[in-house]
């Protein structure tokens, strides 16, 4: 059979368009949330899990707040902190009575409960990185302002990243999901909330925050079907994104430019004398795990991203660490540090100019090129 028999079979399927119409109805066609705009942006995300959590008009009390810190505590059992988070959870002494603070001190989410001197700090990570020594300073302001009460610290990010400070908790999405599930399958609500509390599971779903499991499902009985799997497959690999587009005019102009980044990597002479003067050969490394630093440009259907990467970062020479560490601005390294990324989610628009992000990708790594040149002459003057 022929790839376009394959398709115009797996097109023509009853059976095809009932999973696609059920995948259809997997999202909502109305959600009030999208419409204002609020996407993936931490602040308006932050500003919503404050009236979640808060005592307010949804008249739910600190339910999802109590549910979500549950979750926390499970995830982080084998912490110092998992019994003080549990009892204040469950066993508290008095009545709970807790204020909710945006951005006081900047930090995202304040929680303070005087009624039990306790203090619950979150800061809300969707797609921006931990800047360096953020959460110690925000642990410091916590403490300082609240010297006699027992304080929890959460670290809220969309796939349960590790925190650079130790006692820091992690939590994720999901757990906010589960807590708002839990509201809409057990109490009895008014509309007005259950819209509210729908639509931002529904927007967490459909901006890829959290995994859609009924989508999951409906798209198993696809793949794991052979014909429809093979027809997929061709489509697939047939389809144009703006992300596509992107890359094509990217990799255009660093051609033009004569930049060799295509191939993961971004050389510079400095890094070389740099290498030799810490006694290692340049010449011998044939492992690209062993440089000094890579700047990766990922593509992939969905997305293209740039950053920083180095695969041996626990094995690293000292000298070499504090470069990376002075490049990233972070003292807790990681393999791969982003830069700057765009998401096929993110650009739903019809309007948008392909061309001009490409450019912006191409000046960042033209100004990161210059960082790194300027931070590896720096170390060779020594």
């Amino acid at each position: 059979m022929t790839d376009v028999e394959v398709v115009k079979n797996f097109i023509y399927d009853t059976n095809v368009h009932k999973i696609l119409s059920d995948l259809n109805n997997s999202v909502m066609d109305f959600n009030i949330l999208e419409i204002v705009g609020m996407g993936t942006q931490e602040i308006k995300h932050s500003n919503i899990l404050a009236w979640m959590f808060g005592d307010n008009e949804h008249q739910l009390g600190y339910k999802i707040l109590l549910d979500f810190l549950l979750y926390v505590s499970e995830e982080n059992v084998n912490t110092d902190n998992y019994e003080l988070l549990k009892e204040y959870i469950l066993l508290s002494e008095n009545e709970k009575n807790i204020k909710i603070y945006r951005e006081k001190d900047n930090i995202d989410l304040l929680m303070v409960d005087d009624s039990n001197k306790f203090v619950i700090a979150i800061e809300n990570k969707l797609h921006h990185l931990e800047t360096k020594d953020q959460l110690q300073t925000y642990e410091n302001k916590v403490n300082s302002k609240y010297k006699n009460y027992n304080k929890i610290f959460i670290f809220l990010t969309i796939f349960l990243e590790e925190p650079s400070r130790n006692n820091w908790l992690k939590a994720d999405y999901e757990m906010i999901v589960k807590s708002i599930q839990k509201i809409l399958t057990t109490k009895n609500i008014s509309d007005k909330t259950k819209i509210i509390l729908s639509s931002y599971t529904d927007l967490l779903k459909r901006r890829s925050i959290v995994e859609n499991k009924e989508i999951k499902e409906l798209c198993e009985k696809i793949w794991l079907d052979k014909n429809y799997k093979n027809a997929l497959e061709i489509l697939i690999a047939n389809k144009t994104t703006k992300i596509n587009l992107i890359y094509d005019k990217l990799t255009s102009l660093l051609e033009d430019e004569d930049i060799d980044i295509l191939g993961t990597y971004l050389g510079l002479n400095s890094i070389k004398e740099l290498y030799q003067r810490f006694g290692k050969i340049w010449e011998e490394e044939e492992n690209k795990e062993n440089f000094i630093i890579e700047i990766k440009l990922e593509y992939k259907q969905n997305h293209i991203k740039l950053g920083y990467y180095q695969p041996n970062i626990e094995n690293l020479d000292e000298n070499i660490k504090n470069i990376y560490q002075e490049l990233t601005g972070l003292n807790k390294l990681k393999k791969y540090i982003s830069i700057k990324e765009e998401k096929e989610s993110e650009l739903e628009a019809e309007d948008i100019d392909i061309d001009a992000i490409a450019h912006k990708f191409l000046k960042t790594i033209k100004e990161t090129d210059k960082k790194i040149a300027k931070v590896t002459q720096k170390y060779l003057t020594h």
